[in-house]
């Protein structure tokens, strides 16, 4: 995705000439590209020295998926020049206008499935595997299909997994048949459904939901408290736990901002000053979001009747969602 892409896989004449013989130790562009500036005469020997300078120039952030660790393999491979189809990739991607950071972001993409295969299935380490890989780069930029799968989800509403990937990597345009490009779908999913304040959830049977979009639009009702009256704030415990996933929500008098306690305690709104002074103590209200997060409340004169026919779908969707892992299932 992006200008990226245009980027053409390496002819057989690119590169070094495939020895592995770089003079490493005087090559500035490797120690530039991996480290940034790095003093005059400063060359990282061993694997701590170039741990600490990767760190330096690159601090480990929330939500950086490109671990320390594996970017020090690149590292290595870099600076030992083994195997030489390391450094030719970076340089490739580089002269496509690529910044060195979403490079060594790349490489770490193409060798993130042979870390896994060696770790989990007692896989040997496939050397012709991963310089075709390193040849498939560049895949489109983590950022681009993370925005995709956030797309592709709010569209659809509710879709199987396994579909919903499908779509996405239409989108994008990875080939799911490259085992990096299903490293990237796998992370982004992962990364979106283990957040408990993203827009996305599954449901029973590997469903994802969009959540605003699913929920754009209905009522809740919830019983104010003289607490929430007095403390400017609503739960969203339970009767408004469909509203969690909502990532800017505002009222009119201004944006709404979701709290948790620190001692986990329940999660709610807190607003504006004032934003519930005109609703009267224990006031049954009428709370509906829109797609786009407009939080609109009224009071209601009459309790709605609760009908048999919705606590039999609530009570079938609860034993659905609970026989597999027969754990408590959040009210949300």
């Amino acid at each position: 995705m992006g200008s990226s892409r245009s980027c053409g896989r390496p002819s057989p004449a690119s590169g070094s000439d495939g020895s592995g013989a770089y003079p490493a130790r005087v090559d500035e562009s490797r120690l530039r590209f991996l480290f940034g500036d790095v003093p005059e005469g400063v060359y990282p020997g061993d694997e701590d020295e170039r741990a600490e300078l990767l760190r330096a120039d690159r601090p480990e952030r929330d939500g950086d998926w490109s671990s320390p660790s594996l970017r020090l393999v690149i590292a290595n491979q870099i600076l030992d020049g083994k195997p030489p189809e390391t450094w030719e990739t970076a340089q490739r991607l580089l002269g496509c206008g690529m910044g060195r950071y979403a490079v060594m972001d790349q490489l770490v993409l193409a060798l993130l499935p042979f870390v896994v295969r060696a770790l989990f299935d007692e896989q040997h380490f496939d050397p012709e595997g991963y310089a075709a890989a390193l040849a498939r780069l560049p895949l489109p930029e983590p950022g681009a299909v993370f925005e995709a799968y956030l797309d592709v989800a709010r569209e659809q509403v509710a879709m199987a997994d396994e579909e919903l990937e499908e779509l996405v990597a239409a989108r994008v345009g990875l080939d799911r048949d490259d085992p990096a490009a299903e490293e990237l779908l796998d992370h982004t999913s992962s990364a979106l459904l283990d957040d408990p304040r993203a827009p996305l959830t599954m449901l029973t049977p590997d469903i994802v939901v969009h959540v605003p979009a699913l929920t754009d639009g209905i009522v809740l009702t919830h019983r104010l408290s003289a607490a929430e009256h007095a403390g400017e704030y609503l739960h969203l415990d339970t009767d408004l736990a469909g509203f969690l996933r909502y990532p800017q929500p505002r009222v009119v008098a201004g944006p709404l901002t979701v709290d948790e306690p620190d001692d986990g305690g329940p999660v709610f709104w807190s607003g504006p000053s004032g934003w519930l002074a005109d609703l009267p103590l224990d006031a049954l209200l009428a709370v509906r979001v829109t797609a786009v997060g407009e939080v609109t409340i009224s009071v209601l004169d009459v309790e709605p009747v609760m009908p048999q026919e919705l606590v039999a779908t609530l009570r079938t969707a609860y034993d659905a969602e609970v026989e597999e892992p027969w754990l408590p299932v959040i009210a949300e």
